[in-house]
């Protein structure tokens, strides 16, 4: 596995193939396409959470991700200097059957990356939020 990797990431969406591309590459073969893909959308969805709704409207600091191999596994870390959000905290309980039905397409990006990765959060020190997302790797 390559060594750490930290990207600083303008607080706009524009920065997702960047991300991506970062992923990818620190991913490598470790996983298989199909389990990369999954990572890499659930990646998407906690940054695409940071901008829109840790943020919002207007410029912002930057978002940093250290991506880094870890035992067992990759650790994926957003740094953000949002309001603080524990993500956890939310009930991931979702009824995905009515939450289609109900056309909603939106609110399933916390239970999305909690459900492919261990999701892990914390306050910062001096205000934002650190969100952790482990993928195990089977060797």
């Amino acid at each position: 596995m390559p060594g750490p990797i930290h990207l600083v990431l303008k607080s706009n969406i524009s920065e997702l193939d960047r991300m991506r591309e970062a992923a990818d590459a620190f991913i490598g073969n470790a996983l298989d396409e199909i389990e990369k893909n999954r990572v890499i959308l659930a990646l998407d969805e906690a940054f695409v959470n940071i901008v829109q709704h840790g943020y919002g409207e207007g410029e912002h600091p930057p978002v940093d991700l250290y991506i880094e191999g870890k035992s067992g596994g990759i650790e994926f870390n957003f740094q953000d200097r949002a309001p603080q959000f524990d993500p956890t905290a939310t009930p991931s309980d979702i009824d995905l059957r009515k939450h289609g039905e109900s056309g909603d397409d939106h609110g399933l990006g916390i239970h999305l990356y909690s459900t492919i990765m261990k999701t892990t959060y914390s306050p910062r020190d001096g205000g934002g939020n650190s969100l952790i997302l482990f993928k195990a790797i089977r060797s």
